[in-house]
């Protein structure tokens, strides 16, 4: 889609599966602009300004035994598959070359930062493990899952939602 103005577009719902470039335009009513009229003013606006040109990755990981993760996507902009690894007991990594823009890859679940954990809770309020993903690289995110005593641990993952988000 790059370069490419809203009324190019063929088809609307193209928006929600491939991600605007940064230089593609949008025609937006700017109402406090009256200079042309006193309805506002059409304005063409760079998707870049406009935080459009976001990747992002969503996926629902479940994890057993010795296996890698497995994921089921429900979104990715992000170029590329992601591609899930078991490095050892509790330790994967999610890889996908020169995705993870250092300072500009944001992890919203799980977890919030590199050293803090996300408790996993049964239906009794439980702690049934702990996970964390965070920035390793600009090729790789490193996932780890902890039982209830935080020691690392496989089949911790049923379930777990990731998201991620890169920009530019």
């Amino acid at each position: 889609m790059a370069n490419n103005k809203i009324s190019v577009v063929a088809d609307a719902l193209t928006l929600l599966t491939v991600p605007p470039a940064a230089t593609d335009e949008f025609m937006v009513l700017d109402k406090s602009d009256t200079t042309v009229g006193s309805g506002g003013t059409l304005k063409a606006v760079a998707a870049s300004t406009m935080g459009l040109d976001v990747k992002r990755y969503v996926a629902v990981v479940t994890q057993t035994g010795t296996n890698a993760p497995t994921a089921t996507v429900l979104e990715n902009s992000l170029g590329g598959t992601v591609v899930y690894g078991y490095t050892s007991t509790g330790i994967y990594t999610l890889t996908l070359a020169s995705a993870f823009t250092q300072n500009k890859t944001i992890i919203l679940s799980p977890g919030i930062a590199p050293g803090y954990w996300t408790e996993l809770v049964d239906d009794a309020a439980s702690i049934t493990g702990k996970v964390q993903l965070a920035w390793t690289s600009a090729n790789v995110l490193t996932l780890k899952t902890r039982d209830g005593t935080s020691t690392l641990a496989n089949d911790i993952l049923s379930v777990v939602t990731i998201k991620v988000e890169v920009y530019p």
